[in-house]
């Protein structure tokens, strides 16, 4: 065939020669055709040559019949040593599923630690604001403690929050979440007291004052009478109003009543066996027992003469005793027609005896004819628990069950206004010996001081645990000692306490105030003048008369050397500390930078940024902002933020122009703003009753709602925890930012809170109202640590 035709032919036979090559399989393959090569030298040249390609190929060797490729002789390599091989591989093949076993249990592992951490993080972020969200709601249970003088309470919620003496810890978890409310509800739940003279099992029902000051007796629900030495705070031997067995008298309260007579030496004592004791205190001695009550004797008073003792009894009598007879004899049995007296006193001249208890009004009773009693009618929907006359014996004084402590003119009984402010029933009166004041004891857990010749001043003293049960002043007025149905006898210093008083009053609307950046003293703007008042002195060091339109805003500079007031367009400045006027100039509002580099001016709808020392002036740009009511710069000087009348607020860059950035939200007056310390917050206060927090890049958190009124201002503590505002319901809220709870609640003030301002220091909360400026006061923790300390040495 032609050459062209055996193409053909292979082609259609699938035999191109480059292909041939693959056709051959195996190495008999290749030796076979080895041997029917048509070129003879290329065949094997002997029959052993043949043979011995043979017992290579059987041996696992290469043949000489095939081409020597590297893969060919690996091959062969590996079926001579499959044993060798077949153990590497096997080992080869553990060690790559080891690796890779090992290499998808670390990336599993890394995954659920990954896992593990982030359930970790969000357990530690619930965790945390549980306890921030139970922090507020803790401080705002021992607020409303704190009202009800529950001083108990108040110290436990407090000590809840607490960390542990000696221990830290980085935990979040574990954090300090203490507050600026935290040091003041601390401060404020420490008792008046000056001390504890005596804690008895049972509660303490009368203490009496011999009327030379010397000695102090108090009568036990345990059926003793307990005598001190009140000069020297010296306990005694005491005294029993009971006898025979002591299980008689079990579950029950045996003393009630105790007082002194005039000379100062004998002892009246009663209780539940319904006998009265007189005792010598000087010889501790019983000098008499009466007797003829028929139930228990709750109440015992001397006349101002000595001449006589009323007995009050529950068997529904009371009784006056002659003093001057050896014995004393029963004068007379009166039967005011009550269930039970329960209280009996003198009037200053000794003639007329009062008498109260249950069911029936008070009766007035002459004592040298003791036949027809007056009674006060304005009484008969009330039963009194206990009466005394002033020193003067001007006024009498009435405690009754429904709460009110009435007042009337002696001996025209003629009602004054009755002494409102202490909640719950009063159970004890007593005039101090000048006759100004009148303290009260009963529900609620503390004790009521009334400043007679200004009623409004009500001072409570607190201390007690549970309700304080009796009261005496000293002859010099200066100590009051209580009893308790805690089991106390307490000593309050009258010297030093005083009603609480705002630190500053005014006849004129004040608008706002402000420290110095030192916190000695705080700037008070009033409407008609700028007073400087010195914080640590606690009294006024300049003042300065102008007249003002607007809303005002007190910026005192970085160096402590001048102070600016901003209102109705114009910018004053004054000398520090005199007030001198420097000079005037047109402003809405202007704030300093913390390190004094620069102030930031809003000036006729102008931005403008003032540098020191040079006083250098760059416009910023125009203010979208209408009526710019109040202005703040971060903490870092970088942003300014300016609030209007239209509810609208623009922050600004302060070291470029540039275009404002507009806060949108509020649907009434902008009234102020404020930065916290660390810059990270904004909080705006606004007519519509909101609270707004807004980050520096403008995007509003939340709005807060708590006052029942427009707000007027808010201001951050100093440590950036606690937000206080005010509002026209003439309250203070403290905010706990963390939880963004309401933490407490300040009450004190009489119109709408128009400023507030903490002081630099973190420990003082300065609130202006109409004609009153408050300072409330928060130690630090290291002054409450040294108190309780000194509380603990003192136990």
């Amino acid at each position: 065939m032609a050459e062209g035709e055996l193409t053909t032919v292979a082609k259609h036979r699938h035999t191109e020669a480059p292909r041939l090559i693959h056709l051959v399989r195996g190495d008999l393959d290749w030796i076979v055709m080895k041997c029917l090569e048509k070129d003879r030298t290329r065949r094997y040249e002997t029959a052993n040559g043949l043979a011995s390609d043979i017992q290579r190929h059987l041996n696992n060797e290469p043949v000489v019949a095939r081409p020597p490729s590297a893969l060919y002789r690996i091959e062969k390599l590996v079926r001579r040593n499959r044993l060798a091989f077949t153990a590497a591989a096997l080992v080869a093949l553990a060690l790559v599923l080891g690796i890779v076993a090992s290499t998808w249990q670390a990336i599993r592992a890394t995954r659920f630690r990954q896992q593990a951490q982030g359930e970790a993080q969000r357990a530690e972020a619930e965790a945390l604001a549980n306890r921030q969200n139970l922090y507020a709601a803790d401080m705002n249970l021992a607020n409303h403690a704190l009202e009800n003088y529950n001083l108990l309470r108040v110290r436990e919620l407090l000590e809840k929050h607490q960390p542990p003496r000696g221990k830290s810890s980085n935990s979040p978890v574990r954090s300090d979440l203490r507050g600026w409310e935290w040091r003041y509800l601390a401060s404020q739940c420490r008792s008046d007291e000056v001390a504890t003279l005596a804690r008895f099992d049972s509660r303490v029902f009368t203490v009496s004052i011999s009327c030379d000051g010397h000695w102090l007796a108090a009568a036990c629900g345990d059926g003793t009478v307990g005598l001190w030495d009140l000069r020297t705070r010296r306990q005694l031997p005491s005294f029993e109003t009971y006898r025979g067995p002591a299980s008689f008298f079990e579950g029950e309260d045996r003393s009630h009543a105790a007082a002194f007579s005039p000379d100062c030496r004998t002892l009246a004592a009663g209780g539940i066996n319904k006998d009265i004791f007189l005792w010598d205190v000087v010889e501790h001695r019983t000098v008499a027992i009466l007797t003829g009550h028929q139930g228990t004797v709750g109440h015992l008073a001397f006349s101002p003469d000595g001449r006589f003792l009323a007995s009050a009894s529950l068997d529904e009598t009371a009784r006056l005793w002659d003093m001057r007879s050896n014995p004393p004899r029963e004068l007379a049995k009166l039967e005011p027609q009550l269930r039970g007296v329960l209280c009996v006193a003198f009037s200053s001249d000794s003639k007329t005896l009062v008498t109260g208890g249950y069911s029936k009004p008070v009766k007035l009773w002459d004592v040298s004819n003791p036949q027809a009693p007056r009674q006060i009618g304005s009484l008969d929907s009330m039963w009194p628990q206990h009466a005394v006359f002033s020193p003067d014996g001007t006024r009498l004084a009435i405690c009754a069950n429904q709460g009110a402590v009435r007042l009337f003119e002696f001996p025209s009984l003629r009602e004054l206004e009755p002494l409102r402010g202490q909640p719950g029933i009063h159970g004890w009166l007593s005039f101090s010996p000048d006759g100004r004041r009148l303290a009260s004891a009963g529900g609620n857990l503390c004790i009521c001081i009334w400043d007679l010749e200004h009623p409004e001043k009500l001072q409570m003293l607190k201390g007690h645990d549970k309700d304080p049960q009796c009261l005496a002043f000293t002859p010099d007025g200066n100590t009051l000692v209580s009893g308790g149905t805690d089991g106390t006898v307490r000593l309050w210093d009258m010297a030093t306490n005083s009603a609480a008083e705002p630190e500053f009053r005014s006849e004129s609307w004040i608008a706002a105030v402000a420290f110095s950046r030192d916190s000695r003293y705080a700037a008070v703007l009033a409407s008609d003048r700028l007073i400087l008042w010195d914080v640590v002195a606690r009294r006024e060091a300049a003042t300065q008369d102008f007249a003002f339109s607007g809303v005002g805003q007190i910026e005192f500079s970085p160096d402590g050397k001048t102070v600016c007031v901003t209102s109705a367009w114009s910018a004053r400045w004054f000398e520090m500390p005199s007030l001198r006027l420097l000079k005037e100039e047109p402003a809405d509002r202007l704030v300093f930078a913390q390190d004094g580099g620069f102030a930031m001016l809003a000036r006729q709808g102008q931005i403008i940024r003032r540098d020191y020392p040079s006083g250098v002036e760059a416009s910023l740009g125009s203010s979208a902002i209408v009526g710019r009511t109040s202005a703040a710069l971060s903490p870092d000087g970088g942003t300014f933020v300016i609030g209007g009348k239209e509810g609208k607020m623009a922050l600004w860059h302060t070291h470029r122009p540039g275009p404002q950035t507009m806060l949108e939200g509020h649907k009434g007056r902008i009234q102020s703003v404020a930065f916290s310390p660390d810059g990270k917050w904004i909080a705006s206060a606004s007519s519509d009753g909101t609270i707004g927090l807004w980050q520096p890049n403008g995007r509003n958190i939340r709005f807060l709602r708590g006052h029942n009124g427009d707000l007027r201002d808010v201001a951050f503590s100093r440590d950036g925890r606690t937000l206080a505002s005010s509002a026209d319901d003439g309250t203070i809220k403290l905010w706990n930012l963390a939880s963004m709870q309401e933490a407490a609640t300040l009450h004190g003030h009489e119109g709408p809170v128009s400023g507030l301002a903490f002081s630099p220091d973190g420990n003082y909360l300065a609130s202006a109202s109409e004609g009153a400026v408050r300072l409330w006061k928060a130690p630090t923790f290291e002054e409450i640590s040294a108190k309780e300390r000194l509380i603990e040495a003192k136990k």
